[in-house]
């Protein structure tokens, strides 16, 4: 019995985190840390434990450290190391009182804030004491991880010692909450990395992928479509906002119009308005389109801000709510949703076609810059500004046929869904989506420079005048896509065509907001696929991409005859000749040929 009081004693102390270990090298969890934090630095860390990485910090990297920690005999371990370690509550002590006149260089918190009840004042208290230049250096367990996720939906959530569902957690962040964390406390984000650890494998799950039931393996193919599915834990490099600088250097920023297109697995709730609050960029000088809806039926909202309340409780459906007594019967209400999977409903448009959407939004906008989101991502705080700043570099001719886009944090490959931008080392994209891409309005309505509409129709091409003409007209986004990956790739094909340049702005980040799936159906990717090489590719590789899909499982061999006919006839290979860059820029290329604007090496 005395055994089993002192397990549990321990399980509810800090001694159950009394890690030995050797190695902190960068591609080990606590080495990673400890080179953020840096070498021959005055540090403070909180929820020191035993002391072993205030050790280590010390002895290996230079440092003098502080540390505080609240339980008394972790404390004590760590005194008898000869360390300074102070016994402190973070959740009532006030760090800017018990090291007044004090100053650190970094404060290290090691999984620390999901144990406090309120971080944010703990990170402001840290603000107060924090040298000039001075960092946190984090580290935060994913409340997002797929194993998580596929624990509720088992019914079950599986609280342990330690790990993801540490009893002792009180609060659980992804990467938008974090992001809103330091926000709200007063620093800026300038590094965020990912320990990354696979769906059914971490201490919470309960089976192998390959032992699931049938109908649960597709519950965790669609976790899998998010890019965070794997994020284990979240490491963070902030320091304090600037804000007087911050407001000086946005006074010539451009006016941007924010547009936010719905997903059917993502709308643009009270929690997205939010995170659109955060966007740190002058509010007066944004406006926002929100577009929801399906095909024909897109609704364009307006507005000169992101404020968006939670809708009142009164709001609720009580209907939900009924009463069981112990062993009753439960019946379905018989309004209650169907919660059948229907492969049609997890498509990931609720708007078919974004080309249209932007154009109307584009013929009704003011500014000269169009900041395009969808739902199933979010920007960094800083994604627009960075994008403003490298848009302003510009000369005057570049600004107007100039696309910039962000960099996705987590890029996701396989089958899934391609990687939203293919990069090279000079920042030029292959293809980019329209999510996170800092359009020029002009280029948007296909406003293009006069030098560029007189060199169009001068082309000496097999096709007459008019038809180089009505090729070169309009807005370079064609709406009869299908699919919106089909309309951004042939959008990025036009604009290298026509002289332009889609360029990624690498501290521009814009971060995962829930499952990425497939767009449309099999059919409408597959006819796009095909009218893509038909208008900018070669006869070989329309051919490669036909043969690549009759290897799929299941192929319908007469409708994929027909979706290659209809390509052929629709079709017509450009009259544009495509320009030296984009010749290197947007081939297709592969073993079959079907990799669409992936950069040649």
């Amino acid at each position: 019995m005395l055994e089993t009081e002192n397990r549990e004693a321990v399980a509810d102390s800090s001694l159950r985190y009394d890690y030995k270990q050797d190695e902190f090298e960068e591609d080990s969890h606590y080495g990673r840390l400890l080179h953020r934090v840096g070498k021959s630095k005055r540090v403070l860390e909180l929820g020191s434990s035993t002391g072993y990485l205030t050790q280590a910090m010390q002895e290996k990297f230079g440092c003098r450290v502080t540390g505080v920690e609240i339980d008394p005999a972790a404390a004590q371990k760590a005194r008898d190391k000869g360390l300074d370690v102070r016994v402190l509550d973070l959740d009532f002590a006030d760090l800017s009182v018990e090291f007044a006149g004090e100053k650190f260089e970094a404060v290290l918190l090691a999984d620390v804030l999901e144990h406090l009840r309120d971080p944010a004042t703990t990170l402001r208290q840290i603000s107060k004491i924090l040298a000039d230049g001075g960092k946190i250096v984090a580290s935060i367990p994913h409340a997002g991880h797929g194993d998580i996720k596929m624990a509720l939906l088992t019914g079950r959530l599986p609280f342990r010692p330690m790990g993801l569902l540490d009893h002792t957690h009180v609060k659980f962040f992804t990467r938008s909450l974090l992001e809103d964390l330091f926000i709200k406390s007063g620093y800026r984000i300038d590094e965020i990395e990912r320990n990354r650890w696979n769906t059914s494998s971490t201490e919470v799950s309960f089976a192998a992928a390959n032992a699931l039931p049938e109908n649960l393996a597709e519950l965790k193919n669609l976790l899998d479509c998010d890019p965070e599915g794997d994020t284990y834990q979240f490491i963070v490099q902030a320091t304090l906002t600037q804000n007087s600088a911050q407001e000086n250097s946005q006074n010539n920023l451009p006016t941007v119009d924010i547009v936010v297109l719905e997903t059917a697995l993502q709308k643009a709730c009270d929690l997205y308005h939010a995170a659109l609050r955060n966007i740190d960029y002058p509010k007066a000088k944004l406006k926002f389109w929100f577009v929801s809806g399906e095909a024909e039926k897109d609704q364009i909202e307006y507005s000169d801000s992101a404020d968006k309340a939670s809708p009142p409780m009164t709001a609720s459906d009580f209907r939900s709510f009924r009463f069981l007594s112990g062993g009753s019967l439960d019946k379905t209400p018989p309004h209650a949703s169907d919660c059948i999977l229907k492969q049609h409903s997890l498509s990931s448009l609720a708007i078919s076609n974004r080309g249209r959407a932007l154009k109307k939004i584009a013929m009704g906008s003011n500014a000269d810059l169009l900041f395009v989101l969808n739902t199933d991502s979010l920007p960094a705080s800083d994604c627009l500004y960075k994008l403003a700043q490298a848009y302003e570099k510009l000369d005057p001719r570049a600004k107007l046929m100039t696309v910039l886009c962000a960099r996705a944090e987590v890029r996701q490959a396989g089958p899934a869904r391609s990687d939203a931008s293919l990069s090279r080392k000079d920042d030029n994209l292959a293809w980019h989506e329209f999510s996170g891409m800092l359009l020029p309005k002009a280029l948007v309505l296909g406003d293009f420079p006069q030098d560029i509409k007189n060199q169009l129709v001068t082309i000496d091409t097999n096709k007459s005048k008019l038809e180089i003409e009505k090729d070169a007209a309009g807005s370079p986004i064609d709406s009869s896509f299908l699919t919106e990956e089909a309309q951004a790739q042939d959008f990025c094909f036009r604009i290298w065509q026509l002289g332009g340049c889609v360029k990624e702005v690498y501290q521009a980040r814009y971060f995962s907001n829930g499952p990425r799936l497939s767009q449309g159906t099999a059919d409408e990717r597959k006819f796009d696929g095909m009218r893509l090489r038909r208008r900018w590719g070669t006869s070989r590789q329309l051919i490669s991409f036909a043969r690549e899909k009759e290897n799929e499982q299941s192929p319908d061999w007469l409708r994929l005859f027909n979706h290659l006919v209809a390509a052929m006839i629709v079709e017509k290979p450009t009259a544009l000749p495509q320009n030296e860059p984009g010749k290197s820029l947007v081939g297709f290329h592969g073993p079959h040929s079907i990799l669409v604007g992936a950069a040649l090496k």
